[in-house]
C-alpha cells in the first residue's frame, strides 16, 4: 500500500463516526444537535439518510439521538430515544403484514354510518307510528302497533372511531 493509499484509508475510517447527542432544534428535514461529550454542535443533521422525503422520523427537541457523520460536514440521525412523529411518503405502506386489509377513510366511513343510522331511525319511526286502515274487523282504522320498537340509533361522530395517533 502506498503512502497516499494509507492516508486515504485513515481518512475514510475517521470520516465515519457516531456520537450521542441531544436534539437542540428541528426544522423540516434537518435538526441541530449538541454532542453529549461537549464538542461543538452539529448543524443541519439529516432526519433520514437522504435528506429527502420518504421515511422521515422527527425526534423530539431535548431527546437523545445517535448522530452518524459520514462526511466532514454531513451527518444523519441513526437512532432515536424519543420521537415526535413518523412520516412516510411512498406508494404502499404495510402494517401487520397487511392482514387487516386497507386503512379506513374516516370521513367516508362516518358518512356511510350516518346514512345507515338515519335510515334505521326512519324505519323505526315509520313502524312505531304506522296505522293500518280497515285491517281488523271493527272500526275503520286500527291503532298504531301495540309492540313498539324502543330507542333510536345515535349518529356516529368522527371522534368515536378515529385513532388520531395514525393519520393518512
Amino acid at each position: 500500500m502506498s503512502l497516499k493509499e494509507a492516508i486515504r484509508a485513515m481518512q475514510t475510517e475517521q470520516s465515519i463516526n457516531t456520537m450521542l447527542c441531544k436534539v437542540v432544534s428541528v426544522d423540516g428535514l434537518l435538526c441541530d444537535c449538541e454532542p453529549i461529550n461537549g464538542d461543538a454542535n452539529i448543524l443541519e443533521v439529516r432526519l433520514n439518510a437522504s435528506g429527502l422525503n420518504g421515511f422521515v422520523i422527527t425526534p423530539k427537541v431535548d431527546s437523545l439521538v445517535m448522530v452518524t457523520k459520514f462526511e466532514r460536514f454531513e451527518a444523519f440521525i441513526s437512532s432515536f430515544s424519543d420521537v415526535e412523529k413518523i412520516e412516510i411518503s411512498c406508494d404502499n405502506i404495510l402494517f401487520n403484514e397487511g392482514l387487516n386489509d386497507g386503512m379506513v377513510l374516516i370521513n367516508s366511513l362516518v358518512n356511510k354510518l350516518n346514512a345507515l343510522e338515519n335510515k334505521v331511525n326512519s324505519i323505526i319511526n315509520t313502524f312505531n307510528t304506522h296505522v293500518h286502515n280497515g285491517v281488523f274487523p271493527g272500526p275503520s282504522a286500527t291503532n298504531i302497533s301495540v309492540v313498539q320498537v324502543s330507542g333510536t340509533l345515535t349518529p356516529t361522530v368522527k371522534n368515536d372511531i378515529e385513532n388520531t395517533k395514525i393519520k393518512q
